[in-house]
This record gives C-alpha cells, sequence and structure tokens, in this order.
C-alpha cells in the first residue's frame, strides 16, 4: 500500500508539472527517437530484456545551408533491485549528449543521470507502469572569436584584428537540470505489443543567460510518444509510432512506421532487416533502414526537407546513425521481463 501510495503521488507530481508547463527555446532531437530512450523519457532506464543496454547517436544537419549542426549521445543504462514474486525493480542509467551549432560553435554538453521504478501491473509479468526521474548538469560556450561585427568593418572588407566595441561578460556557463518521465508498456499476445510515454524536462528552469540576465531560463518541454508491433505479414512485424514534443512556440510532430522483416528467428543466428518512412509535419521525410544481428542494433535515416528552407537546403536535411548494444549475463535481472517495442 505504501509504495502505490507512494507510486500514485509520482505520477500526480508529473501531471502537475506538464499543467503548468510554460514551454519555450529548443532543445536536441534525434529523427530517430526511439533509438535514444533516455532522451525523450527517463522512465525508460533498466527497461529491456537483458543486463546491461548501450547507446550511440549521432546527427549531422543542415551541412548544405551553413556551418552543420552536430549533435552525438551515448548512453548506457540498467536493471536493479528485482523483486521475485511480481517483477517490480528499479532502472538505473547515465546519458552524455554534446551538440555544435552554428559559425559561432555554440557547443552544449549534458551529462544526465536517470532512476526509475518499473512496476509490475500483473502477475503475467506482461504489463508495466513505469516512473524516473532525472537529475543533470549542463554547459553551453560560445567562440566569439568567429563572429563578424561591423566595427570591424574598414571600409573595404572584414579586418578581424579591429576590435569588436563589445563587452562579452563570459565565455560558458554551467546549470543544474531536473526532469521526470512516466513510460507504460503492454504485451498482449502473438507479439503483439503497445507503450506509450509522458516526460517533462527542465521542471527547475535553469537560468542559461551569458550576461546574468533573470529572465533568460530554459524553459520546460513535454515531450509524449506511442508505439505498437503487430505482425503485418508472415516474418513480417510493423512498428508504427507517433511522436510530439513542445516547448514555447516549437513544437516537433513525427509519424510513420517501420517494416522489421525477420530473416532469422533463430536466438542463435537472430537477424532482421528493418526499413521505415517517418513525416515530420511542415519539415522532412525521414528515410529509415537498418538491422538488429542477435543483440545489436543499428540504424540510418535521412531527413529530406520540404520546409520552406527547401529553396537553400535543396532538399537536404540531416543523416542520423543509431547503434543499440544489450549485454545479458547469467544473472540477469530482468530476463522474465517481456522484450519492449525497441
Amino acid at each position: 500500500m505504501k509504495r502505490s501510495c507512494l507510486f500514485g503521488f509520482l505520477i500526480f507530481m508529473l501531471t502537475k508539472f506538464l499543467l503548468v508547463a510554460d514551454i519555450n527555446a529548443q532543445d536536441i532531437h534525434f529523427s530517430q527517437y526511439y533509438s535514444s530512450p533516455l532522451n525523450i523519457n527517463p522512465a525508460q532506464a533498466g527497461y529491456f530484456m537483458g543486463s546491461y543496454r548501450f547507446g550511440l547517436n549521432y546527427k549531422n544537419q543542415w551541412r548544405s545551408v551553413t556551418a552543420p549542426y552536430r549533435t552525438f549521445s551515448g548512453s548506457f543504462d540498467m536493471g536493479l533491485f528485482q523483486r521475485n514474486l511480481l517483477q517490480d525493480m528499479f532502472g538505473a542509467g547515465v546519458v552524455f549528449n554534446t551538440d555544435k551549432a552554428g559559425d559561432a560553435d555554440f557547443n552544449t554538453t549534458q551529462v544526465n543521470l536517470a532512476f526509475s521504478y518499473i512496476k509490475a501491473l500483473n502477475r503475467k509479468n506482461n504489463h508495466y507502469l513505469s516512473i524516473a526521474v532525472q537529475p543533470g548538469f549542463s554547459q553551453k560556450s560560445v567562440n566569439y572569436d568567429k563572429l563578424y561585427f561591423d566595427s570591424q568593418y574598414n571600409g573595404t572588407t572584414h579586418d578581424a584584428s579591429l576590435p569588436t566595441n563589445e563587452y562579452f561578460n563570459r565565455y560558458s556557463m554551467t546549470y543544474f537540470d531536473i526532469s521526470m518521465g512516466a513510460y507504460w508498456n503492454y504485451q498482449l499476445y502473438n507479439g503483439l505489443g503497445l507503450d506509450a510515454g509522458l516526460s517533462v524536462f527542465h521542471i527547475n528552469k535553469p537560468n542559461q543567460s551569458f550576461f546574468n540576465e533573470e529572465d533568460a531560463v530554459l524553459h520546460r518541454k513535454v515531450i509524449f510518444f506511442a508505439n505498437g508491433i503487430f505482425e503485418a505479414w508472415q516474418d513480417v512485424d510493423m512498428i508504427p509510432g507517433i511522436f510530439y514534443a513542445r516547448q514555447h512556440k516549437f513544437s516537433e510532430f513525427i509519424f510513420g512506421s517501420t517494416f522489421r522483416y525477420i530473416k532469422s528467428p533463430n536466438p542463435t543466428n537472430y537477424t532482421t532487416l528493418n526499413l521505415g518512412l517517418f513525416f515530420r509535419t511542415g519539415d522532412a521525410v525521414i528515410v529509415i533502414a537498418g538491422f538488429d544481428y542477435l543483440n545489436y542494433n543499428l540504424g540510418v535515416s535521412y531527413d529530406i526537407n520540404y520546409s520552406g528552407l527547401k529553396p537553400a537546403s535543396r532538399y537536404l536535411g540531416g543523416l542520423e546513425l543509431s547503434f543499440k548494444y544489450i549485454l545479458e549475463s547469467r544473472r540477469s535481472y530482468i530476463k522474465k521481463t517481456p522484450c519492449p517495442i525497441f
């Protein structure tokens, strides 16, 4: 009863933060959102079949328009302290992000820790609800030496040796950040499954000003996603999904599906080929390909830009790579937990 009351209180607090969310400024994002679980919802920490999960993500965007935006993410998570009867357990993970954007090398580095509590909702071991908190630290920096100022114009061209006549208070700043998330997964029958997640980031709305301005806060971001899986044809699974994120006047909505051809269902040589097509509304078509081999997953995608930027982008958006590896051991805490959709 005490555990149920605590779990309900945490759900209530997450909902409360969502209802009062004042959402502003944009964070990093990946088109293969499902391949970066801790970046979209910390409640996914520890929820997978195996002992340890490693993940890498890389995105290179807008190379055809300006200095490319480069984003890298690395993550690790695991399950802890499983109860024997109801399969309740804790999860823990860490995610490292770095993002470099624009001509001034505006750089963001993040280290976030995720702590989740995964509760079984029945004794059949096929219905779970997880909730998590994610504290972390972020550092942002900018290289002012790569910027051009009108005072450096000598009448003919730009002269970097001339003074900028600008005052820069600092080149970098660091802040503490905290986020929360809830995640639901239900495995039905014959491989059919559903999952969904709701999370809110930057709950404390940290100040990110380089000039000590009190109103330059990083406003809250809300993310919702849902996925399904079912057998479309023999040896072919269809995995549709939707993803929505909102932060102030910025929003992102992705929908589409991946098709997974199971080339070899043998556990000693499990192999699949994956093809997908997703759409980011008002922005891009996302073409995805990849494969699974045993506990390895590799994905590659490309954003074909069709927004108002296409005269400059020439329909070229961004290349993205993803890699996941799950390590199993003889004492796997969640060996009996049904495999999540992704």
